[in-house]
């Protein structure tokens, strides 16, 4: 699955891969890390945590327009 936030709401594990190659694989919680995202995307993304079950969500983070 290639959408984070339907993936974080059902998958009870993830495999992140980059450049064709495993780059994170463990439960949701283990995986979607803002600092881990950032290094298999490229872009940050902040991973936030809704209680009560603590299911990440995830959030794109833009930068402002340009002028």
């Amino acid at each position: 699955m290639h959408d984070l936030k339907l993936t974080a709401l059902f998958a009870d594990r993830v495999v992140l891969m980059k450049s064709g190659r495993l780059a994170a694989a463990g439960s949701i919680r283990e995986v979607l890390s803002d600092e881990i995202t950032l290094s298999v995307f490229g872009c940050a993304l902040r991973i936030n945590q809704v209680p009560p079950d603590g299911t990440p969500l995830v959030l794109a983070h833009s930068a402002p327009p340009r002028r």
